[in-house]
């Protein structure tokens, strides 16, 4: 093996540790009537923590961490399980105030209950509209992740921002105040 040969799980952990993604292993768990009813966190990256607020939960149940989190995220990841196909879609939690993109995948075999998500925090900061004489700036955004040299990295997707300017849940941003109160020039 030369200095330059690494692993495929070398490259692997490298690539999870250092996306601006949240990542976690999920073993997804099922009743005797194939309903899941719970996961258990294998493997979560440092975003997982950034993105989630909850720290050190490997090991640990869902239903510990999370424990009024809304079943449909139970009925999703299992679906992913049971079908063997991969799922992407955004969605809102009451419960954790905030909207997540997230791709969540199938890991071999299907037999092992395993799933991998990488996961967004999509959730758009409030910015209340600026008054006469006030200028508009954009609000800090909580989705700009360090990168390893240091620079800040924006981990909001293309296609989840178009998504929610689409849907309308982006801030208005007045052309200028005086266009946003009406009043020209």
């Amino acid at each position: 093996m030369t200095s330059l040969d690494i692993s495929c799980s070398d490259h692997l952990a490298a690539v999870l540790d250092n996306i601006a993604s949240g990542y976690a292993l999920l073993h997804v768990l099922f009743d005797d009537t194939g309903r899941p009813v719970d996961w258990r966190y294998v493997r979560i990256n440092a975003r997982f923590e950034a993105h989630t607020g909850r720290t050190d939960p490997t090991g640990r149940l869902m239903s510990e961490l999370f424990p009024d989190l809304e079943n449909l995220w139970l009925e999703r990841f299992g679906e992913v399980v049971r079908t063997g196909v991969a799922a992407q879609f955004e969605q809102h939690s009451d419960v954790l105030k905030q909207t997540f993109e997230v791709t969540a995948f199938p890991i071999k075999p299907r037999e092992s209950s395993l799933i991998g998500l990488l996961f967004n925090d999509v959730t758009l900061p409030s910015c209340p509209p600026p008054t006469v004489g006030q200028t508009w700036a954009p609000p800090e955004s909580p989705r700009l992740a360090p990168a390893h040299d240091g620079r800040a990295t924006p981990s909001l997707s293309i296609a989840g921002g178009t998504r929610a300017l689409r849907a309308g849940k982006a801030a208005k941003r007045p052309t200028s105040v005086l266009a946003s109160t009406g009043l020209t020039r």
